[in-house]
């Protein structure tokens, strides 16, 4: 993973590719789950809303959700856990509905202006070479 040039070295501190694919599998597996429980149009909008904003976020596009939408989504993933695994969620899922219902000073959208596509997919930390006698370079210059 390390490429050495003539007087820089390249080492990649950073590989975010293994990561941001697990990531997408797991928000992919949970939004599955809720599209399979839905039953209205509504929630299957809402969950296509919110796989479209992870996906464009992923990518490093611009990308935008209703929070309305990630509060329902929520609600309906939560719910899903509730009913398999047997957990009482009821006093997590009471204030995401009165967040819903109460308006608030939040903003009623979430934007996120994505990466500049020309930035490289790691992370490159470049050293310039350390020669042992810091003025060895210049000696030559001298004579």
């Amino acid at each position: 993973m390390k490429k050495q040039d003539d007087n820089t070295r390249d080492e990649i501190a950073h590989d975010w590719r293994d990561l941001v694919v697990a990531l997408r599998d797991v928000i992919d597996g949970g939004l599955n789950t809720a599209a399979r429980i839905s039953s209205h149009e509504f929630e299957w909008d809402a969950i296509e809303n919110i796989r479209e904003f992870v996906y464009d976020w992923l990518d490093g596009r611009p990308a935008h959700f209703k929070i309305a939408d990630l509060l329902l989504v929520l609600r309906i993933i939560l719910a899903e856990v509730e009913i398999e695994l047997g957990i009482d969620s009821a006093e997590l899922l009471e204030p995401l509905s009165a967040l819903l219902d109460v308006p608030s000073f939040r903003p009623a959208v979430i934007r996120l202006p994505g990466a500049d596509s020309h930035e490289k997919p790691t992370v490159v930390i470049r050293r310039v070479a350390r020669h042992r006698n810091a003025a060895a370079p210049f000696i030559s210059l001298a004579a």
